[in-house]
């Protein structure tokens, strides 16, 4: 896999490692990826824009998914930019073929990613057959794409093309969409009439690696929903997703005074049709942009007390050289969560209603928040030995609080899974304002957690 320090490749290596498969993983700036994942996968350093990767990146491979490439919107379209944005994925993509086809003679499938971008904006609707738009963007995704021709003329070798359009999550355009909205940016560009094709990160992961695993998937495919919207829409719903007003039109002579060439891209847009997917059977798991965008701003509708309660969602991902059974004994002790909680919130035990932690074992804790004494009562809502457990809060600091561990065994270590969702107590404005600062404080413990986690193991 290249590229696989972005937002796309960050869920693609989870998912993949999750499925069992042996990752090498070929970046510029290796540190975050080792620090992320640590010694689960191998780490080759290559620099797309010197030549080929070394021949050790391809030892044993026998798929390769190439997500390499400058982001579109990291910066201005200055012409030094427009050659970063080429270079890195037209000159790239062909120092990588070259280095498949001298490397890797068990090659068997080559899934790369491009972008809708690729057709002539003027077009009613665009499939995968459509005419080839003629401005930079258009000939980059051109290009970007013909740099596979050499393994296409391979005949054991499968390629797989996505256009991708706008990709949905937690990170990549929807950071720079949710603040804008927040702070009441949210504006209708130009006429608002031009199509906004999304895909849910969810989605697009899964539609990379089903490229992998199925050998019907081959050729060019459009990785967008199949229900797009128009600018206005997509922005209005967001907006309503967010609790917060859309009353601003951007004209298009401002939006091009601002962004320059870009500006025909986010001005401009056809619909791009998914046709050639549903008719593989592809099965969208967020077809529609509602249920999408609660998903892509972490957010998750919790039943509790007879009624669904919008919560916050928070993620983290770990790898562990130590077997499934050897890590989920750690976690059966309840003293052990002392351990991994920071000091600052002087966490402590008061009582457990069984000697061994089993479903519906009762624990009560008293801790310190911002100094202020809590109590917080909770229960094993699940406990399945060495795979997961779920507990939920009864009683405590937040109205929600479901912390789902799961634990999965991979190359003789562990991955552990912490998914939680919670919610603040319904207090009107107050639980708006400190939302942001309880998110950090979250994110903040769960870090330390991973930490305390290592050191532990690696003591």
């Amino acid at each position: 896999m290249t590229g696989a320090s972005g937002f796309i490749g960050d869920a693609l290596v989870q998912q993949l490692t999750i499925l069992g498969y042996e990752l090498v993983l070929v970046a510029r700036n290796l540190k975050r990826l080792q620090a992320k994942y640590g010694p689960i996968h191998e780490y080759v350093q290559w620099d797309c824009l010197e030549g080929p990767p070394p021949e050790k990146a391809f030892a044993g491979v026998e798929g390769v998914i190439n997500l390499m490439g400058e982001g579109i919107l990291n910066r201005r379209w200055s012409q030094k930019q427009k050659q970063r944005l080429y270079d890195t994925r037209v000159l790239g993509t062909r120092h990588l073929v070259v280095g498949v086809r001298q490397f890797a003679p068990n090659l068997r499938v080559f899934v790369s990613s491009s972008a809708i971008g690729f057709y002539d904006q003027s077009q009613p609707l665009c499939d995968t057959d459509s005419k080839p738009g003629s401005g930079f963007l258009g000939t980059l995704c051109q290009d970007w794409e013909s740099a596979l021709s050499d393994l296409e003329a391979l005949s054991q070798v499968r390629v797989v093309r996505i256009r991708t359009g706008i990709v949905l999550g937690d990170g990549g355009v929807m950071t720079l969409l949710k603040w804008l909205v927040l702070f009441g940016l949210a504006a209708r560009i130009g006429s608002g009439q031009q199509w906004v094709n999304w895909i849910h990160i969810d989605d697009i992961t899964r539609l990379f690696i089903q490229s992998v695993q199925d050998v019907r998937y081959q050729g060019v495919y459009n990785g967008v929903s199949p229900n797009p919207l128009s600018q206005y829409q997509f922005m209005a719903s967001l907006a309503q997703q967010l609790s917060r007003p859309m009353i601003l039109a951007l004209p298009a002579v401002l939006v091009r005074l601002v962004l320059g060439e870009l500006s025909i891209e986010v001005t401009q847009g056809a619909r791009v049709s998914a046709k050639r997917l549903l008719g593989l059977g592809f099965v969208f798991r967020h077809p529609h942009l509602e249920t999408a965008l609660k998903s892509a701003l972490n957010y998750q509708y919790i039943s509790h007390l007879d009624r669904e309660v919008r919560c916050h969602r928070h993620y983290t991902f770990q790898y562990l050289p130590v077997p499934n059974d050897t890590v989920f004994s750690f976690f059966s002790d309840a003293e052990n969560l002392e351990r991994i909680t920071p000091a600052f919130l002087n966490f402590k035990i008061a009582s457990q209603s069984t000697a061994k932690i089993q479903k519906d074992t009762l624990f009560e804790y008293h801790l310190k928040i911002r100094g202020l004494p809590v109590k917080w009562r909770s229960k094993i809502a699940d406990w399945d030995p060495i795979n997961s457990f779920i507990d939920t809060q009864l009683k405590g600091p937040y109205y929600v609080w479901h912390h789902y561990h799961r634990f999965h065994q991979y190359q003789g270590g562990t991955i552990i899974e912490d998914e939680v969702y919670f919610a603040l107590p319904r207090i009107p404005i107050i639980a708006s304002l400190i939302s942001t600062w309880v998110k950090r404080d979250v994110a903040s413990i769960f870090d330390y957690r991973k930490k305390v986690i290592k050191g532990f193991f690696d003591g």
